[in-house]
């Protein structure tokens, strides 16, 4: 982001125009994460994440999410590219599961 704010002459103010946008259409849907409008004020004074990025401009529920599409290693053998084996793999979060199944499914 900071290339391509520095190439195209991006003004602060021109990122913020994202954030508002999406916290206004957000707000259309009932279960809206944040209740209440942002303001250019609000998104300006929040502290920056990784410049120029700030605080607004990250989702509140999937940031640094990951998808794979997986398959088993006797499915992979028919592709076209050569597999690539996983052994392992590792995850933490902070934040509740909000698309998990249920204990009981």
């Amino acid at each position: 982001m900071q290339r391509y704010a520095r190439q195209y002459n991006v003004a602060p103010e021109k990122l913020a125009t994202v954030a508002l946008t999406f916290r206004k259409h957000a707000l259309l849907k009932s279960g809206a994460v944040m209740k209440k409008p942002l303001t250019l004020d609000e998104y300006m004074s929040s502290r920056f994440i990784a410049e120029p990025l700030r605080l607004f401009d990250y989702c509140l529920i999937n940031d640094g999410a990951v998808a794979m599409v997986l398959t088993t290693a006797e499915r992979a053998k028919d592709l076209k590219k050569k597999p690539v084996y996983i052994s392992g793999f590792g995850a933490a979060s902070e934040l509740s599961t909000q698309s998990s199944m249920p204990q009981n499914y």
